[in-house]
């Protein structure tokens, strides 16, 4: 299986401003939720980085919702305290998705 590194994720996507993109997890694939660890660094698989390459800025939101899909209860909490520290970005987008929280 092939991994990818963030800085590799990165080039794959295409670049753009590097150091934005590894400061912001809102930007990294998975929301910056590794698939593994390899030699201490988080990595993820080809299938994970050629599905979160798809999406664009402007397209990342339904990025987000098949995440959330995916698995609510690691996503809805990964999106909540990154929109904390993100000035509340997608505070209207979280808000939304919070009542599929599991009670």
């Amino acid at each position: 299986m092939r991994w990818y590194t963030l800085q590799q994720a990165w080039e794959y996507r295409g670049g753009g401003a590097r150091s934005t993109f590894l400061n912001d997890p809102l930007d990294h694939p998975k929301l910056g939720i590794p698939d593994a660890h390899q030699h201490g660094r988080r990595v993820w698989s080809r299938e994970t980085i050629e599905r979160w390459a798809e999406f664009s800025d402007e397209t990342r939101a339904g990025y987000y919702d098949e995440l959330v899909e995916e698995d609510p209860g690691a996503f809805i909490p990964r999106l909540q305290s990154l929109g904390d520290k993100d000035a509340g970005r997608y505070r209207e987008y979280i808000a939304a998705l919070t009542p599929a929280l599991p009670v």
